[in-house]
């Protein structure tokens, strides 16, 4: 079964996301902050990591740079909706220089979602939307 590894840091989206992945047949885990992301992903490897860029505690991108230095082998799909002082558009450019597989702009629909981590999960090369 394909693991998919959830860090938002809000509630309502997270949860979301999780039921829609559950219902598809994922298993899901969840993390609110991106230090408990990055422990996660460390100890109990995932396919995909869902990511928002911007998270308390340690923010995506440095998730992301710490996952790819511990050459953790897991897709990445970068979301953002931006957050204080960081527009979308930027905190996911600098997630993608950093080796994600995709990037998703907030807000996110069901079908885009499942489509980018049946993508991602395949290896197919992904382009950045």
């Amino acid at each position: 079964m394909t693991r998919v590894l959830v860090a938002d840091n809000d509630d309502s989206v997270r949860s979301l996301y999780s039921t829609w992945l559950n219902e598809a047949g994922y298993q899901v885990e969840e993390a609110k902050r991106g230090d408990v992301a990055l422990s996660l992903a460390l100890h109990r490897p995932f396919d995909v990591v869902i990511l928002d860029a911007v998270l308390p505690v340690l923010d995506g991108v440095t998730v992301i740079k710490r996952l790819r230095a511990a050459q953790q082998h897991c897709h990445i799909i970068a979301a953002s909706g931006g957050g204080p002082g960081i527009p979308a558009d930027v905190a996911l450019m600098l997630a993608g220089m950093f080796g994600v597989d995709r990037m998703l702009y907030k807000p996110i629909n069901r079908h885009d979602l499942l489509a980018a981590v049946a993508e991602a999960h395949s290896g197919m090369a992904l382009a950045a939307e």
